[in-house]
């Protein structure tokens, strides 16, 4: 992954993107996880590659504290104009402190990671999540492949790294402990869905099963 690249790419289309609803199917996974929270009595919430605070704000309507970490500086600025906690960093090493939130949630960010950096992210999702915390992530996948959107409609151009319900399984499955692995066909494409990862940290002091 080109991180400057893909920086480059959202700095340039924040503010475009920021004004696009999110599909109902997007809402509604959103707020069935935000009952989960409310049921696990949550309350510090990290949004890992949070864009402009969509998802974070109604997270904080719920009533949960948010903190919003994102790749570029203003999606970052956005969030903060919205009343955000914000934080400019790599969800592969976010730079703060270990152990501090109850969940984390990310949507559409962990499709760019190529392997390395997919492992990373989800080792830091472990590192600043409490055991037992709840863990949702969702991406594009279905497949194994490396996608460069050359007619991407956002300049410069994205990279798609998408893999196969298998794989996810797996690379989710060796740091959390998982609670289901679900999809959504969306119609984007016809071997794409969508893929929803719930688990929770696995707790340090139990050993996890072969």
């Amino acid at each position: 992954m080109d991180r400057d690249q893909l920086r480059a790419s959202y700095d340039a289309n924040a503010r475009r993107r920021a004004a696009f609803p999110l599909p109902a199917w997007r809402v509604a996974a959103r707020d069935g996880w935000i009952g989960q929270l409310t049921q696990a009595r949550a309350r510090c919430i990290v949004d890992l590659g949070g864009a402009t605070g969509v998802d974070a704000l109604a997270f904080a309507e719920a009533g949960f504290e948010v903190t919003v970490v994102d790749l570029s500086p203003v999606h970052v600025e956005i969030a903060a104009e919205h009343g955000l906690t914000a934080v400019e960093a790599d969800i592969s090493d976010t730079g703060l402190p270990e152990g501090i939130f109850d969940a984390a949630w990310s949507a559409s960010t962990f499709m760019h990671l190529p392997d390395g950096a997919f492992e990373a992210a989800l080792d830091e999702v472990v590192r600043l999540v409490r055991p037992g915390g709840l863990v949702q992530i969702g991406l594009w996948g279905g497949v194994d492949e490396v996608e460069r959107w050359e007619d991407d409609f956002q300049d410069p151009p994205r990279t798609f790294v998408h893999r196969s319900d298998d794989v996810v399984r797996r690379l989710a499955g060796r740091v959390l402990d998982l609670v289901e692995l679900r999809t959504e066909q969306t119609g984007y494409r016809p071997d794409l869905h969508y893929q929803w990862i719930s688990g929770r940290r696995r707790d340090p002091d139990v050993t996890p099963p072969d």
